[in-house]
């Protein structure tokens, strides 16, 4: 890792640490959450929105020129954000809405029978699954906006044919890098950290994490890069 990629890799830790100071995410377990905790939620989404798009874009510089500007940060953020903003909007609001017509159709047949609730629950599992899928081939769409400066939907359908032209390779790539999160999320609950370490333990879970997404945004970078043609086109 280089002096650019340390920068970067230390700002996404700072951020991982102070955003649980400055809001407390269990209270969106509680049942009172005011207007202002709304407000603020919707502040900070912004704020990480704006900070990933800045880190993503030059980690993108990195990878396609082996260079990167420090002045040129939050410019190049502002550039990317509200397009990628729009993609993580729109995928959430289709994997949500997917979800919940599902559970919302389960729910209603649950006074039935048992059998009849699973054949209901199968079918609404069947009807979410390609919908879900076709949404799944999507997920580069954020990495081809950082490459290719397009538009959203432009790059939601590129994102579209190279998933499914690479997808045997990318399983591959997702499945060793979720293994890689599972442990950085999870692998805590392997020892009990005495309480006085605690602090210690969130530290160094931040500096994993941030170090992690450093690594996995620049392989599916380059691997995007080294597999188009420069007019954006697969390669035949």
């Amino acid at each position: 890792m280089g002096r650019s990629e340390a920068l970067l890799w230390c700002i996404t830790a700072a951020w991982l640490l102070a955003s649980p100071f400055i809001y407390d995410t269990e209270t969106l377990l509680t049942a009172d959450i005011l207007p202002k905790d709304l407000a603020l939620l919707a502040g900070l989404f912004l704020l990480d929105g704006f900070i990933t798009a800045c880190v993503y874009a030059a980690l993108k510089d990195l990878v396609v020129t082996g260079a990167w500007r420090s002045r040129d940060f939050l410019l190049n953020g502002a550039h990317f954000f509200g397009r990628l903003m729009m993609y993580k909007i729109n995928a959430a609001f289709l994997a949500m809405l997917l979800v919940s017509i599902a559970l919302g159709i389960t729910g209603a047949v649950n006074s039935l029978s048992l059998a009849v609730t699973g054949v209901v629950f199968t079918a609404a599992l069947a009807w979410i699954a390609l919908p879900l899928f076709f949404l799944a081939l999507t997920l580069y769409a954020p990495l081809i906006i950082l490459v290719d400066d397009v538009f959203l939907y432009p790059a939601m359908r590129q994102s579209y044919r190279f998933v499914r032209e690479h997808l045997p390779y990318l399983v591959v790539l997702v499945f060793v890098f979720g293994l890689l999160w599972a442990f950085a999320n999870f692998g805590e609950r392997l020892y009990n950290m005495p309480q006085r370490f605690v602090l210690v333990e969130k530290t160094g879970k931040a500096i994993a994490l941030s170090y992690l997404e450093i690594v996995t945004i620049k392989a599916f970078l380059f691997y995007y890069c080294t597999n188009r043609t420069n007019d954006g086109k697969l390669p035949e």
